[in-house]
């Protein structure tokens, strides 16, 4: 129960009522969920995105892939679609990731309790 009370101390702690993009790692999608859900409960406009390890081609759907390698390894992951601009971009991970700050405005959210 006290894991669950930290996120959602958490959770509560990170407020913006500008158009946001919540970006989720991988598997752990839950709790940046729940913080894309109650920003969007607030009356703000949220984009929810994952990053993902599958590498896809550019089409006339996916327009842009931004690759991101994890401090542990040397392995690739990527975000698609991103378009962070004038908006608020919290990433929401369980893992350190290098190369994610290709922008000025994401702010890095780790979650660890």
């Amino acid at each position: 129960m006290w894991f669950i009370n930290a996120l959602q101390r958490k959770i509560k702690s990170i407020n913006t009522s500008q158009s946001t993009v919540v970006i989720a790692d991988g598997e752990h999608q839950y709790i940046p969920f729940l913080l894309a859900e109650r920003l969007e409960n607030k009356g703000v406009e949220v984009v929810f995105q994952s990053i993902n390890r599958s590498p896809i081609l550019l089409c006339d759907t996916i327009v842009n892939k931004h690759r991101i390698t994890t401090v542990e390894n040397d392995t690739e992951h990527y975000l698609y679609n991103f378009f962070p601009e004038n908006k608020s971009i919290f990433v929401v991970s369980e893992k350190n990731y290098e190369g994610l700050l290709f922008t000025d405005g994401v702010k890095y959210h780790e979650w660890k309790c």
